[in-house]
């Protein structure tokens, strides 16, 4: 999520549950196993080590040496170099692409497709000849928000629309967009207090609290109607149509950035500072927060191998896959990408009723 988190269908009823605790092997010439946790050093190089999220379903994680960004195949374990800047979002198929750049004459917002390679967001219909950088994308690639340089203007873009400057007070700036392309968040001071903000397709704004609250908006649901944000350190979670809920922090931390949330908001995985130490974490409706090391290691059985977990950039919609970065004793940083089987594969066996819809994917590590 850069914030945006980078964050975003099945909903799976559970009836039982068993948990292998082990690890599966790779199979031979085959894909990734039902379960793994997969440091990126070798493939990536030492070097690109940048995380700016993963594909809603999965298989595409973004990265970057923070002055070209790749695309990298978890399946073919491959890289492919986007251009010049750095990836902030990555749409759900993992076609789309966007982000800023500042790299000799490629400056301001971007966003790369495979059709288009990398187009700057004032060489589309409709933006605008102004510098800019994008801070997300909707599933379907075709909503790009982020802000102008200079004013901090916060904006929606999409080809049908062209740009929209969305509302302010004063200051203001955004963090993320709905999966679904509807609803931008982020904040603004209205009496002059920071104030979390949803802003409708419009371009209007509508306060998730009174002046001075839910100051930070994160993250959202694949419908927006699901956010999280933090309040300083203290973490809060708005759900449209009720109070707001002050979760608190993870250990007591004294700051915390959430990266990104599950398609239906029942989880959201983030980054604390506790202490000196930077850890990473998972939250879950009906759990509260674990640490993600604790959640991916001692639930549900990966080998870390070693590693220090120093931060979660990114979660697929389905909660399934994590992508970060981890050290190993004091060694150079990597990027990683872990996953997580799904109910009813692999090491997890589960009775479930399938509820499909085409994003929305209720966590199934809720429960397990």
């Amino acid at each position: 999520m850069p914030v945006p988190f980078n964050a975003r269908g099945v909903a799976a009823l559970a009836v039982g549950a068993t948990v292998c605790s082990a690890a599966m092997a790779q199979p031979d010439g085959g894909g990734p196993p039902a379960n793994y946790f997969r440091p990126l050093v070798a493939e990536a190089g030492a070097g690109v080590n940048g995380v700016g999220g993963v594909s809603g379903d999965g298989p595409y994680v973004l990265l970057s040496n923070f002055s070209l960004a790749f695309r990298y195949d978890v399946q073919s374990r491959t890289l492919l170099n986007i251009g010049p800047g750095w990836g902030h979002d990555i749409s759900f198929d993992g076609s789309t692409i966007v982000g800023g750049a500042d790299v000799g004459a490629i400056t301001g917002g971007f966003v790369w497709t495979p059709d288009h390679g990398q187009r700057l967001l004032r060489n589309l219909p409709g933006f605008g000849d102004q510098d800019s950088v994008a801070r997300a994308v909707s599933d379907d690639g075709q909503v790009i928000v982020g802000s102008l340089y200079g004013a901090n203007q916060p904006f929606r873009w999409s080809e049908a629309t062209g740009r929209i400057n969305l509302q302010l007070f004063g200051q203001g700036n955004l963090s993320n967009v709905s999966g679904d392309g509807r609803f931008a968040t982020g904040w603004t001071m209205p009496a002059g207090a920071v104030t979390g903000v949803r802003w409708a397709p419009s371009g209007a704004a509508q306060f998730l609290a009174p002046p001075g609250g839910a100051a930070e908006p994160l993250v959202a649901s694949f419908d927006g109607s699901i956010i999280a944000g933090t309040e300083g350190g203290p973490i809060f979670l708005w759900r449209e149509g009720q109070p707001l809920r002050h979760l608190g922090a993870f250990m007591g931390a004294s700051f915390n950035l959430i990266s990104d949330m599950t398609g239906a908001g029942d989880a959201f995985a983030g980054t604390s500072l506790v202490g000196n130490s930077l850890v990473p974490f998972i939250w879950e409706e009906g759990r509260g927060f674990s640490s993600l090391a604790g959640f991916l290691s001692g639930r549900h059985g990966l080998n870390l191998q070693g590693y220090t977990l120093e931060a979660v950039d990114g979660m697929s919609a389905d909660g399934l896959t994590f992508v970060g970065r981890a050290h190993l004793g004091s060694g150079t940083v990597t990027a990683f990408v872990a996953h997580i089987p799904a109910p009813g594969a692999g090491s997890v066996a589960l009775v479930v009723v399938l509820l499909t819809s085409r994003r929305v994917r209720r966590s199934p590590v809720l429960g397990a």
